[in-house]
């Protein structure tokens, strides 16, 4: 019957071990620039590469802090 506040934690050790601590060297495998005159182009390339059983990003531009394998460049400056 006393009242009082309290604050609790639990950490369950067995689920920070199944955390999976590898991180990975690339966010994606393949980057794909491209522009308003590429951009059926550039879903064609896309489903290629996923079909290939890749991960890829399209992008208007390059982020900076993404890490890809490679990048396929379909802008006009690119080609």
């Amino acid at each position: 019957g006393r009242r009082s506040n309290a604050i609790s934690f639990a950490i369950y050790l067995d689920l920070l071990e199944a955390l999976d601590t590898e991180r990975s060297e690339y966010d994606v495998d393949t980057l794909i620039i491209y522009d308003s005159q590429s951009g059926s182009e550039a879903l064609s390339v896309k489903n290629k590469l996923i079909s290939e059983g890749k991960s890829v990003s399209m992008q208007r531009e390059a982020p900076s802090k993404l890490r890809y394998k490679e990048i396929v460049n379909l802008t006009k400056e690119g080609k």
